[in-house]
């Protein structure tokens, strides 16, 4: 038995996705709290693993360009810069908001909104994150 290459260079995939009820924010949504999530690419897995490492050195290098300055002036380069998170936040925590980030396909999440979710609703923004990385370890499935 052979691999048919040309059958899978050929073939079409889609992201796998699911919908994960969210009681806690049921106040926040019109309708059933559900929010729906995919998994991720390979890009966007390396992405997240490159979040913790580029956070520091981003909070290293404005830490030294903005010595003395305001703290408002360091988070205002930091979020321009799309590393707003707060210096020596755990490498699990920041890799987990980058994955919400690329994995909510309903409602969209960008970085703010998943740095606030990680910090008011935490089992939920935990379960979201785990939905993504079961949804990534199965891999995309053949489309149609």
């Amino acid at each position: 038995m052979s691999f048919d290459t040309n059958k899978f260079e050929s073939a079409r995939f889609q992201f796998r996705e699911a919908t994960v009820k969210t009681p806690d924010l049921s106040e926040f949504f019109d309708g059933d709290p559900l929010w729906t999530v995919r998994g991720l690419s390979g890009h966007e897995m390396a992405s997240v693993r490159e979040a913790a490492k580029t956070a520091a050195n981003i909070d290293a290098v404005v830490g030294k360009l903005l010595q003395g300055s305001a703290a408002e002036k360091a988070d205002a380069v930091k979020e321009a810069l799309g590393a707003n998170t707060v210096a020596g936040t755990p490498e699990d925590l920041v890799r987990r908001i980058h994955m919400l980030k690329f994995g909510s396909v309903d409602p969209a999440c960008d970085q703010r909104m998943a740095v606030k979710l990680a910090d008011v609703s935490v089992t939920t923004f935990y379960e979201l994150t785990n939905k993504i990385t079961e949804l990534t370890g199965l891999g995309k499935r053949l489309g149609e």
